[in-house]
């Protein structure tokens, strides 16, 4: 026997035109949901057949707008599909009563900072590559080469300005890094690891369930060191997928997420997590 369906919500989707929020609602609204579609001015994508009516988000205070949009149009739950505005929401911690289906303060903190993932990896026994936040480099150690160097958060006006860089010199990853200092935006210097490179897809549930689908990086732009383009499912690759899932179990996280990664002795070597569809 299955128990009966649950009571339609009303949902109020964040970035509703990008690509994963315009999947978002289709399938809540196919589930039965009621779904508010909110989209950013000036956002890339906000034209989708899924995207009725929207409303517009301001770019700033948002957290306080959505707390207010709320309320006043008896929204359940909250779905944000960007970072920008996973982050937003992550940080307003208790100033928001919504219930928003991502991460809190600790939570973005642990799993999408690089210093804090690469602690997070660590306690939970997962692997993750050499990393050396804005240059601190302990004594004995050196900064690797060849290298990937990009921002330490996580959101997309950091990432449009300074692309993720594959250095092979001295030069080119010293250059990266002073141009980074300069604009005031964090720097992370990390170890290339070479391997299969996977992207992992799930959502994880309050009794820790966690189904997700693995997907091997077939091609990523920019080319060696830019996110997966063009990924394929692999059925079957759930053994190593679980390598990856203790850092969710690690900070008891609740909604969709992503994680990023390179296959190493059986195991995946986390470089990234992304807690969004």
């Amino acid at each position: 026997m299955t128990g009966p369906a649950p009571a339609p919500l009303r949902v109020l989707v964040l970035g509703s035109g990008f690509r994963g929020g315009s999947r978002s609602v289709a399938a809540l609204r196919r589930a039965g949901h009621d779904v508010v579609c909110g989209v950013m001015p000036g956002g890339p994508h906000q034209r989708s057949r899924h995207t009725v009516a929207p409303v517009r988000v301001p770019p700033t205070r948002t957290a306080e707008w959505v707390e207010a949009y709320c309320r006043t149009h008896d929204v359940d739950v909250v779905l944000p599909t960007t970072e920008d505005l996973t982050r937003a929401l992550a940080l307003a911690g208790d100033g928001l009563t919504v219930t928003v289906a991502g991460p809190d303060a600790a939570q973005y903190a642990a799993l999408c900072d690089k210093a804090g993932l690469g602690a997070t990896c660590a306690r939970a026994d997962v692997g993750h590559p050499r990393t050396y936040v804005d240059g601190a480099v302990p004594p004995g150690e050196s900064l690797p080469l060849p290298a990937i160097v990009k921002t330490s958060g996580s959101g997309e006006d950091g990432d449009a300005d300074f692309p993720v860089l594959l250095a092979t010199t001295a030069r080119d990853r010293d250059t990266r890094l002073a141009a980074m200092a300069a604009a005031g935006v964090g720097a992370v210097v990390q170890e290339v690891i070479t391997g299969p490179a996977w992207v992992l897809h799930g959502v994880r549930d309050r009794d820790g369930h966690c189904p997700l689908a693995a997907a091997l990086a077939v091609t990523t732009w920019p080319r060696d060191a830019g996110v997966s383009s063009v990924t394929r499912v692999m059925p079957g690759a759930d053994a190593l997928a679980r390598t990856a899932t203790p850092l969710l179990d690690a900070v008891d996280y609740v909604g969709p997420w992503c994680i990023n990664g390179f296959e190493r002795d059986g195991r995946l070597v986390v470089h990234d997590v992304n807690l969004r569809v």
